[in-house]
């Protein structure tokens, strides 16, 4: 949505887009030995066999909202002004995927969500 008043202009725009994650997970753990205090720590590699991987397929959101603005200065010259919001939902972040636990049952937690804005500044010269 646009208004237009003489060389100001000024609107929102928006967009929503339903999107499917396709997560997949594959997982090593090293446990390092810390007990021997006069040698080095030696690491020890533990795999859990073919449990250690996981995959899941869920819904996710994209949606998008932008206020804009623009002035014209002279015919060819207009300078831009927006503020822009985006989010994403259904996202299997990194951090929340860590299970320090002993079941032999690898998840994928897909509740992550990021949450994005900031201002955009232009100029635009037209020739």
């Amino acid at each position: 949505m646009i208004f237009r008043q003489c060389r100001w202009t000024w609107g929102v725009r928006s967009k929503l887009s339903p999107c499917v994650n396709f997560s997949d997970q594959n997982s090593n753990v090293l446990i390092t030995d810390t007990q021997e205090f006069p040698l080095p720590p030696q690491p020890t590699q533990f795999n859990r066999g073919p449990l250690i991987a996981a995959s899941k397929h869920e819904a996710s959101l994209i949606g998008e909202v932008g206020f804009e603005a623009t002035f014209k200065f002279r015919p060819n010259l207009m300078g831009r002004a927006a503020y822009d919001f985006t989010w994403v939902t259904g996202l299997a972040l990194a951090p929340e995927q860590l299970q320090m636990t002993t079941s032999p049952v690898n998840k994928i937690n897909t509740n992550g969500m990021i949450f994005m804005h900031g201002l955009s500044l232009g100029l635009e010269w037209l020739w």
